[in-house]
């Protein structure tokens, strides 16, 4: 659902023809109960839409990342390809990817992507991916004992140690970091 000045949702479908399957990207308009716009994007599978507050949605496929305006027109792509996809945020301006070359590993490649899918940062980390949230600034990758934190713009990263037991980032309306465990939160400052 968009908070666009034409507010408008994104619904990514599925449909087969003749035992194969392709993607289709339908918009509606609140209010007008009919769709609005479609694209059928081929024999890739739509798995997550998210639209933007400034008339863009992306939609995380099987293979790729893409960029559409509200009118189904294809902006920017970015195909991830071979690499298993491992998580994959959105937020204001920026796109996030983590893949990994391998199915199996600890290893990770964090990379994020402008609107234009092109890449604005990309660090590999080591080490178990447990989650990923992000503001308009920065990223936050939490791997088992360690918090990760990306300043987009001045691409700068740092390392901050924590307890192996949290899984979940956190971001208050405030700004504050948070991160959760099965029995506690702790919130962490992050300078």
């Amino acid at each position: 659902l968009s908070n666009d000045r034409v507010p408008y949702i994104a619904v990514n479908c599925v449909k087969s023809r003749d035992g194969d399957y392709y993607g289709e990207i339908i918009t509606l308009k609140l209010g007008e109960g009919s769709i609005f716009d479609s694209k059928n994007i081929g024999n890739v599978l739509p798995v997550q839409s998210k639209c933007a507050d400034d008339g863009t949605y992306d939609i995380l496929t099987d293979i790729s990342v893409m960029v559409y305006n509200r009118n189904t027109g294809e902006i920017s792509s970015y195909p991830f390809g071979r690499d298993t996809l491992k998580m994959y945020r959105s937020c204001g301006p920026y796109l996030v990817l983590a893949v990994n070359e391998n199915k199996i590993g600890n290893n990770s490649d964090i990379i994020v992507l402008n609107k234009a899918c092109k890449e604005e940062y990309k660090v590999s980390i080591e080490g178990r991916l447990m989650d990923i949230e992000m503001d308009e600034s920065r990223v936050y990758v939490l791997t088992m004992g360690t918090l990760h934190v990306f300043e987009i713009e001045r691409k700068e990263y740092k390392n901050i140690a924590v307890s192996e037991d949290f899984k979940k980032v956190y971001l208050s309306a405030t700004g504050q970091v948070v991160l959760l465990s099965e029995d506690r939160a702790i919130a962490v400052y992050v300078d």
